[in-house]
């Protein structure tokens, strides 16, 4: 994936070179709104603007929704330097100029005009046909865009919106309309961007997005279904619908991402009624379930991957038959230097046991000595005289050992259970003390106690559950005993634990 991403940066600086643009973010603003760029040209030409003016109202359109304020009140207000922005007078002149313009028929559609004046200088910039690299990256999302339009208005005049269909942003429960845009994945820069128009749906605008965006793959009829070979498509969740998918795989693209419970999905999660689904329960150790589809010359994947924390993800790939190369799922580790370290060629397997057994060690007075005998163990048991069967918590091989394993978790509850029965005169106390209070948990240990029957108990304990506790009781010290008595070396210790 990172060839890839190299690859179309390389394929951007080779374009730039040769269109004698700058190679900075200061050459390709220029490029694309510039004083000679094709989107200022339009709107020079549509709206009789000067470069400066164009400039101006852009900047201050801008600035006003930064701060979600009209520009009347932030010229307004006197803790706000509006002098180098467009006054609220000529601002809203020109927004009369763009209510208008190719209403009356004369024209195409302002909107219309500039969106494909800006997708013409995107091509040329970004999918110029000897420049683009072999196998590129694309993000699929929409752009919710505030309009407070007016009902009224609309019922009035029925172009009031210029073809573009209105809609009600659900999250921010306001009103406008949607910008679909195609953005390459390495760059971050927009590839294409089209309005959606009244009366289409999202796949119906993609498609008209594809068709633009590699136009020359589109030019013979028997070469259509393998125009976007090299394509992957990466999008979230909530953007991955069936017309979509099939539209981009019956085209040749790959489609790669996550995807949401729906019903062509054979996996789902948390919900009452599956449909015929396999239900992943989240409670169990880190599993992952596939299934495969086949569709004309494509493979689609179905992953549902198990965390082990309760999580469940859905994820979506497909194969297009040796037109590209496989998608793979990486994981991200919680903290990003733990996986970069963790990952380096340079770390010995040696190096990445120990850190995975190994913890900071907050040195004290008292623990020093501990800590010192604690690292020399460690670094024994990471030796090759221990098999490591995992090094990492919540996996498949995790959960099975643990059931025969002496955990943190069933040591604790030991300890807590057995600390305050041991007598104040017992030989094993103090050096169960040293670990308790090394560890933080001398408040186990019982104030005062001087048998092994425990405390806490009512009075009229009847005979057997006495018997009972004693030999609990008994159980507990020896079991003590031979965890806190032994007093060997680091390789003893090592010795043993291979044993």
């Amino acid at each position: 994936m990172v060839g890839h991403y190299v690859a179309e940066y390389n394929a951007l600086i080779k374009r730039l070179e040769t269109l004698g643009v700058d190679e900075n973010p200061d050459g390709i603003f220029k490029y694309l709104f510039g004083r000679e760029s094709k989107f200022i040209a339009v709107m020079m030409q549509r709206l009789d603007l000067t470069h400066e003016e164009c400039y101006q109202f852009l900047a201050t359109t801008y600035f006003a929704a930064e701060f979600g304020e009209t520009p009347k009140h932030l010229e307004d207000h006197r803790y706000i330097n509006y002098n180098p922005y467009m006054n609220t007078q000529k601002l809203n002149e020109i927004w009369k100029k763009i209510s208008v313009a190719g209403k009356d028929g004369s024209n195409e559609k302002l909107w219309k005009e500039i969106q494909d004046a800006f997708n013409k200088s995107l091509k040329d910039l970004f999918l110029a046909e000897n420049f683009r690299p072999k196998v590129m990256r694309i993000a699929l999302d929409d752009d919710k865009v505030h309009f407070h339009m007016s009902t009224a208005a609309m019922r009035k005049d029925g172009e009031y919106l210029c073809g573009m269909r209105a809609c009600q942003h659900v999250k921010s429960n306001v009103r406008g309309f949607t910008i679909d845009t195609a953005v390459s994945s390495a760059t971050g820069f927009p590839l294409n961007v089209s309005v959606l128009r009244g009366g289409e749906t999202n796949t119906e605008n993609y498609d008209r997005m594809l068709r633009d965006m590699f136009e020359h793959k589109f030019s013979r009829q028997e070469t259509q279904h393998a125009a976007l070979a090299g394509v992957i498509f990466c999008s979230d969740r909530g953007y991955w619908v069936a017309p979509l998918i099939l539209l981009i795989l019956s085209l040749g693209g790959t489609v790669f991402g996550t995807v949401k419970r729906t019903w062509w999905v054979p996996y789902t999660y948390d919900q009452k009624n599956p449909n015929g689904r396999q239900m992943i329960h989240g409670k169990f150790g880190r599993s992952c379930f596939l299934a495969f589809s086949r569709w004309r010359r494509n493979m689609l994947k179905i992953m549902a991957w198990r965390s082990g924390t309760g999580g469940v993800a859905l994820t979506m790939n497909s194969d297009n038959l040796g037109h590209t190369e496989p998608t793979t799922m990486d994981f991200c580790f919680a903290n990003y230097a733990d996986g970069k370290w963790y990952k380096s060629p340079t770390i010995t397997q040696e190096e990445r046991n120990l850190k995975a057994f190994q913890r900071e060690i907050e040195i004290t007075p008292h623990s020093e000595e501990a800590a010192k005998q604690i690292s020399d163990h460690l670094i024994h048991i990471s030796s090759n005289k221990v098999k490591m069967l995992t090094v990492a918590d919540l996996d498949f091989a995790w959960f099975t050992l643990r059931m025969f394993a002496w955990t943190s978790s069933s040591s604790y509850a030991s300890l807590r259970y057995a600390a305050p029965m041991v007598p104040q005169d017992d030989p094993i106390r103090d050096t169960l003390m040293n670990v308790l209070d090394y560890a933080g948990l001398s408040r186990l240990l019982s104030e005062g106690g001087d048998s092994g029957t425990g405390t806490g108990e009512d009075e009229d304990t009847s005979e057997n559950e006495i018997e009972s506790e004693v030999m609990t009781s008994e159980f507990v010290k020896s079991t003590l005993k031979s965890m806190f008595s032994y007093q060997g070396n680091s390789d003893e210790i090592a010795e043993i634990s291979r044993k």
